[in-house]
């Protein structure tokens, strides 16, 4: 294995065998479905756990703007 290791979404790259991780995909030309398969299975076992607390984030921060946004038009109402 060369390259780096780590979850892209935190400030890492995974290259391996000439492979590019990219979120929950695979970037690699010429690679057979079971291949693919078995490395997707690997990456989520590997970064699920980043992937699912950024996906929290993400949510927490639409939520605080929606709410934010919500007070202002009724705040605006009033």
């Amino acid at each position: 294995m060369s390259g780096y290791s780590g979850c892209l979404h935190c400030g890492r790259i995974k290259y391996y065998k000439g492979s590019w991780s990219r979120g929950a995909h695979m970037i690699e030309a010429g690679v057979s479905g079971g291949r693919i398969a078995a490395y997707e299975a690997w990456w989520m076992a590997e970064h699920g756990e980043c992937e699912r607390e950024r996906r929290a984030t993400l949510t927490r921060e639409i939520d605080a703007g929606l709410q934010a946004m919500i007070k202002m038009i009724l705040d605006s109402t009033r």
